[in-house]
């Protein structure tokens, strides 16, 4: 008797919901953080690249009838003053500003005295994920939204952040486009539009004079305008 009573007293005996459950503790892996692009300076090769490109940003269109598009045409603008122009048969890149869209490199194919038109189709080089993007807020439903032409081609070309520099007078509210060409992850081309009587206001309905359009690129100079309208 006086045995069991020393057991219980060092709590010998005990239940099953008494026993100490071990506390496992698991070791949980972050993932690495995707690093924060930082801004770098254009070494001289890059900046006369740009010099060099040929840059316009426009509408990207689909055609035929919603939900059964056969191809996207995008059509831009040259004249005389453009000294790098592309020509028949030439290849151009284009970099749509909607977010995952991928670039293209595509050919020129057909050409008229003041315009260049690019047919894109799926059965050649287009990606099929433009024509089932949705519209651009706003656009018609045939219209992916903004794409920026360039030549001669940059298979690096990606959409690009807006950098800390902008061209002087421009509102970084209003930038509606920006390609990467040095892969830093800022924008190298940027394409704005505004209000015509007033460059900070975004371009909308509303504008009393109109909406207007620049694309700077960055040159040795900082940016110049390589399109506007």
């Amino acid at each position: 008797m006086a045995l069991m009573m020393w057991l219980v007293a060092c709590n010998w005996f005990t239940s099953e919901s008494d026993v100490p459950v071990p506390v496992v503790t698991a070791s949980v892996t972050n993932r690495p953080e995707r690093p924060v692009p930082v801004q770098k300076p254009l070494t001289g090769a890059q900046v006369e690249a740009l010099d060099e490109l040929f840059v316009r940003t426009t509408e990207l269109v689909r055609d035929g009838e919603p939900g059964a598009y056969r191809s996207a045409t995008i059509t831009f603008v040259q004249t005389t003053l453009d000294e790098f122009h592309p020509g028949q048969g030439e290849s151009v890149t284009v970099v749509p500003a909607a977010p995952g869209l991928v670039p293209q490199t595509l050919r020129v194919d057909e050409v008229s005295e003041a315009e260049v038109f690019v047919q894109l189709t799926t059965t050649t080089t287009a990606d099929p994920a433009w024509l089932t993007a949705s519209a651009a807020q706003g656009a018609r439903p045939e219209v992916i939204g903004r794409a920026t032409v360039l030549h001669p081609v940059r298979p690096d070309a990606t959409t690009g952040q807006i950098p800390s520099d902008l061209p002087e007078g421009l509102n970084a509210g209003t930038v509606v486009a920006g390609v990467d060409l040095s892969g830093d992850g800022f924008a190298d081309v940027l394409t704005s539009a505004h209000c015509c009587d007033d460059p900070a206001l975004p371009a909308t309905d509303h504008c009393d004079g109109g909406s207007c359009m620049v694309t700077h690129v960055r040159s040795a100079a900082g940016w110049r305008v390589a399109e506007e309208g």
